[in-house]
């Protein structure tokens, strides 16, 4: 479990993030949405403790994250936005050096790295240089990454930004895979891909939580019984832009 309680971030006198208190339970998938500029990159940052809150906290079944640090970072995968990959090195041979980095037992890499790239559907690029792959391969790659220390939560920062559609349907595949046995927590700039992948949604506007829950929920909270997640995402965050 998650849970977030008034994490608050500023960059010098700009404050990116306001008080943002919510929980993530075990087993659940949660879309984080929001426009530009709305601080969600910030906030994963934050959760996979590459970043410190302003103030605030955040704990990971009951241990502070920063103060645990270490130890929860075990148990976290994160794939960022633009994955730092190491082009000039083969796929299998990345991913052991990750597996090591993040601590998986010697005896258990060759294991692991094994049990990822099949996952992922890397075997048939396993000894080819990262530099060579597509677009596509490389998000693999680092969806592999974020897997190879077994983590129970998965943190994943547009995962399917800039693919074509059939690289994105590769995606979703191993995402709704995934789903059945993580925690997974997705920023999206798809609000399809929102809807088809997860039960819950945080939405975040100016970096602030406009409106959190499941599609049926929140249109109770916006007294819309028939309106789509796009129809909400938009009267949520068009509403003051006048």
């Amino acid at each position: 479990m998650i849970i977030a309680q008034e994490v608050s971030k500023k960059y010098g006198g700009h404050e990116i993030l306001h008080q943002l208190s919510f929980t993530i339970q075990k087993g659940e998938v949660v879309a984080l949405l929001g426009p530009n500029g709305a601080g969600k990159s910030t906030l994963l940052k934050i959760l996979s403790s590459y970043l410190s809150p302003t103030s605030g906290s955040v704990s990971i079944d009951g241990l502070d994250l920063y103060e645990y640090s270490l130890e929860l970072r075990a148990r976290l995968g994160y794939l960022p936005e633009n994955v730092p990959l190491y082009p000039e090195m083969k796929v299998g041979e990345y991913l052991s050096y990750r597996a090591a980095l993040k601590k998986v037992r010697s005896r258990r890499i060759s294991e692991k790295v094994i049990d990822v790239l099949d996952l992922c559907g890397l075997r048939s690029v396993e000894n080819k240089l990262i530099e060579t792959l597509s677009k596509g391969y490389r998000q693999r790659v680092g969806l592999a990454d974020a897997l190879v220390n077994e983590p129970d939560l998965l943190i994943l920062d547009e995962p399917t930004i800039g693919l074509d559609p059939l690289q994105q349907a590769h995606i979703h595949g191993l995402i709704a895979n995934l789903a059945k046995r993580h925690t997974l927590f997705i920023s999206t700039h798809s609000l399809q891909e929102a809807e088809m992948l997860c039960k819950r949604h945080l939405i975040l506007h100016n970096g602030r939580i406009a409106a959190s829950g499941t599609l049926e929920e929140l249109r109770q909270q916006l007294m819309l019984p028939e309106a789509s997640l796009e129809e909400m995402f938009l009267l949520l965050t068009r509403k003051d832009e006048n």
